[in-house]
């Protein structure tokens, strides 16, 4: 989904709200009126409130961080590098945004379900992006993985609010990767024993 302008225009006239620590759903439209957005718009872009606020937002910046890297992607072999160059990307952008990736961050926290919805949509967004062909359990091993890692990277970051550690923390987990051996065979088995990082390396073999 590509989201205009003006979408991500509406979510930034409301910064200087969430800033002050000051934008909920029981009184967005006095902010909205504060800060000269269109209450007719707003809901017609963001119906279910800062739920749709949340979600675009991260979905935006999964976007941006998979076109910001695409030129990497075509010289890079190894899965397991280009995976970790998006989410770095998707981590960068984040740090950029801090104030407003803390609140909707801490808002997704306290409503799993975003946080969980934005971490599929960037797992899919990313197999996508490489060209994943994988069908049935693969598919969904693969996604459910990758937003695994995302999500604990995310959590890592609002931690420590630290850009350089978190891509450390990033590239720790994907480095310390064992290698599966058959994963098809022993599905739910495998799944209680593997650890979120488990996989990338392991589709690297799966790729070559």
């Amino acid at each position: 989904m590509k989201y205009s302008k003006k979408i991500i225009d509406i979510i930034l006239a409301l910064k200087p709200a969430i800033e002050k620590n000051n934008l909920y759903n029981f009184n967005l439209d006095e902010a909205l009126t504060q800060y000269n957005v269109s209450i007719d718009d707003f809901y017609k872009y963001f119906p279910n409130k800062i739920s749709s606020m949340s979600l675009i937002y991260f979905s935006y910046l999964s976007e941006k961080s998979v076109v910001s890297s695409k030129e990497f992607l075509k010289n890079e072999k190894s899965i397991s590098k280009k995976v970790a160059h998006i989410l770095n990307s998707k981590i960068s952008l984040i740090q950029q945004e801090k104030e407003l990736s803390i609140f909707f961050i801490k808002y997704c926290i306290i409503k799993p379900i975003l946080i969980v919805k934005a971490s599929y949509y960037f797992s899919d967004l990313v197999w996508k992006e490489l060209n994943d062909s994988s069908t049935d359990f693969n598919y969904y091993t693969k996604r459910g993985i990758l937003s695994k890692i995302y999500i604990s990277s995310l959590f890592y970051w609002i931690k420590t609010k630290n850009l350089s550690d978190t891509k450390v923390y990033i590239l720790r987990q994907i480095a310390s990767i064992r290698v599966l051996g058959k994963i098809k065979s022993c599905k739910e088995a495998v799944l209680e024993k593997i650890s979120s990082i488990d996989l990338i390396r392991y589709l690297d073999f799966r790729h070559k």
